[in-house]
């Protein structure tokens, strides 16, 4: 398991009911097979369709310095 602590924005809804989203954030897992995502930064950004009940986000995901 992995989890992620972050935090964004969305601008406020368009006419058509879509709002974008933009975030970021740090991952953590105790996995022993995937210790080299802990402290890893992302950021993300997508769509919010308030109409249909859909949202679609992509996260990318940074390399350690």
């Amino acid at each position: 398991m992995v989890v992620s602590v972050g935090s964004g924005t969305a601008e406020p809804l368009t006419s058509k009911g879509i709002a974008t989203i933009r975030g970021e954030g740090e991952m953590w897992t105790q996995s022993l097979k995937l210790t080299n995502l802990n402290g890893i930064k992302w950021t993300c950004e997508g769509e919010s369709n308030h109409k249909k009940g859909k949202s679609v986000i992509h996260v990318d995901i940074q390399e350690m310095q």
